[in-house]
């Protein structure tokens, strides 16, 4: 699948629409054609390992923040949770 149909709605910065083989958020599972999206989570921050992604083989990164993408295809997608709440947490927020 192509990175347009992928980010539809957001915006790409770079000339290339690459073929997408794959999508993974752990870099260490990058394999060459995959799109790395690079989260912050509690505990590390996505953002960090955008060149080991580059390295792997990524051609194209979403990210949250503006980072070097060493010249890979990105996307920026707003930061933050995207899903609304599950069942549980909403009737954790009630109480």
């Amino acid at each position: 699948m192509r990175l347009s149909a992928l980010a539809a709605g957001y915006e790409i910065n770079g000339d290339t629409d690459p073929e997408v083989s794959g999508i993974s958020e752990d870099s260490r599972r990058i394999t060459p054609g995959m799109l790395f999206v690079a989260v912050r989570g509690t505990i590390d921050d996505g953002h960090r390992y955008v060149g080991d992604a580059a390295r792997r083989g990524a051609v194209a990164v979403l990210c949250e923040a503006a980072v070097d993408t060493g010249g890979l295809a990105a996307g920026r997608v707003p930061s933050g949770p995207t899903r609304r709440p599950g069942p549980r947490a909403r009737s954790r927020r009630a109480r």
